[in-house]
């Protein structure tokens, strides 16, 4: 809190802080607008400190490229501002006070194991292998707000005064109340959100924004930027929260080999850059092995699956 609030007073220059508050402009400044209009309507002052605080970080981000703006940064970045906005507002007000002790809690899952969680609103999350999920114990602004790295089944407690917000990624989705699937990895290019009921609101960090409906798959491609829009049938599909069901819908090798490695606990290695690159469409409901997977996908016997000193290692023939 300190060197944001030396910053806040224009005390200090400290390059590495305000580059990063510079990357992440936008969702730095949702944040602070939703604490601020939440609990500082009647404070001028703050208002004023506020316009001042978002003036200089969007200023300062036009000078920088462009990156991710969602993601578990953005999480501490909202409690950091909360504190401070206690900070500048407690001597006035006791609002603020029980506001900035929110506690932000989080959930890793190792590789190989799935955890299901209730959240404060009573929403449901079953999170896949190697996720991890950052959330309030207590949600007290008009949004409820989540950070996911990872992928997870949700289903959001229905609340249309207060919708339900996952940032993941380069994604954004707001709900008031559905069942959808979100994959969101760090280490993946591909992020993915599939609709099951009702509708979601899906933003993404280079603007571009969509509503969904049930059975549309939204595949958005990290280094290229590309998003594309597909159809599944809501009536057959399964999730992985159903009997340990996978689906991989136009997906590359190399995802399909970081998601196999973290349902698995095996190192997996693609060893060859074409072959990464290759794109595979297949679902998977029976429960199968990782290598009655790797032979399926392996089906027009274009690649060799070696295992040495615990690593398997996927070539082209």
């Amino acid at each position: 809190m300190s060197k944001f609030k030396d910053y806040f007073n224009g005390e200090t220059e400290d390059e590495r802080y305000l580059g990063w508050l510079a990357d992440n402009a936008d969702s730095v400044s949702e944040e602070m607008e939703e604490v601020f209009e939440a609990l500082c309507q009647s404070s001028g002052d703050i208002r004023h400190a506020y316009s001042s605080v978002d003036g200089r970080i969007q200023k300062d981000s036009q000078r920088r490229r462009r990156r991710s703006v969602f993601g578990y940064a953005a999480a501490f970045a909202a409690a950091s501002i909360v504190l401070v906005c206690g900070f500048f507002i407690g001597r006035g007000s006791a609002k603020p006070q029980s506001i900035a002790e929110t506690r932000w809690q989080e959930l890793r899952v190792p590789d190989g194991e799935t955890r299901r969680l209730e959240l404060p609103d009573g929403s449901l999350v079953r999170l896949s292998p190697g996720s991890r999920i950052t959330w309030p114990e207590c949600f007290r602004d008009s949004t409820r707000h989540i950070f996911l790295d990872g992928e997870a089944v949700l289903k959001v407690a229905r609340d249309p005064e207060h919708p339900f917000i996952v940032q993941a990624g380069d994604m954004q989705v707001k709900v008031l109340g559905t069942t959808f699937s979100i994959k969101s990895y760090g280490t993946n290019d591909c992020e993915e959100v599939l609709l099951m009921e009702g509708s979601v609101r899906l933003k993404l960090a280079d603007g571009k924004s969509l509503t969904m409906h049930p059975g549309n798959v939204v595949q958005y491609d990290k280094r290229s930027g590309q998003v594309n829009i597909d159809n599944f049938d809501v009536s057959t599909f399964k999730s992985f929260d159903e009997g340990g069901s996978i689906h991989f819908f136009n997906m590359t090798l190399s995802d399909i080999a970081s998601d196999l490695q973290r349902m698995f606990g095996t190192r997996i290695v693609v060893a060859d850059s074409k072959l990464a690159s290759t794109r595979f469409f297949a679902i998977f409901n029976n429960g199968e092995s990782l290598y009655d997977i790797l032979r399926t996908l392996n089906t027009e016997k274009r690649m060799k699956i070696e295992k040495k000193d615990q690593t398997i290692y996927l070539t082209r023939k």
